[in-house]
């Protein structure tokens, strides 16, 4: 992961969460790579991609707890648990 892509980190409820600039400008491609890091070591816990409306651009992408808070334009905000990854 090259570090002028982090815009931002931060760590919330013991899970570290970063938030990386877009390389290819404001509308998605369909999907957003996630993993989650052990604070301890940084060993990956879990991997997976969370699926977007594609061609809408991302608002934002939070952390809250064990809750991802997503939203795009013009669409309902997701909330996904990243333990099970339910929505």
């Amino acid at each position: 992961m090259d570090l002028q892509s982090i815009r931002q980190n931060q760590l919330d409820a013991g899970l570290p969460f970063l938030k990386l600039n877009h390389s290819n400008g404001l509308r998605t491609p369909g999907y957003v790579p996630l993993k989650i890091l052990s604070i301890e070591d940084g060993t990956v816990l879990k991997s997976f991609n969370h699926l977007l409306h594609y061609n809408k651009k991302v608002d934002f992408i939070e952390q809250f707890n064990e809750k991802l808070l997503v939203k795009q334009e013009n669409e309902n905000l997701q909330i996904l648990d990243v333990r099970n990854l339910e929505l």
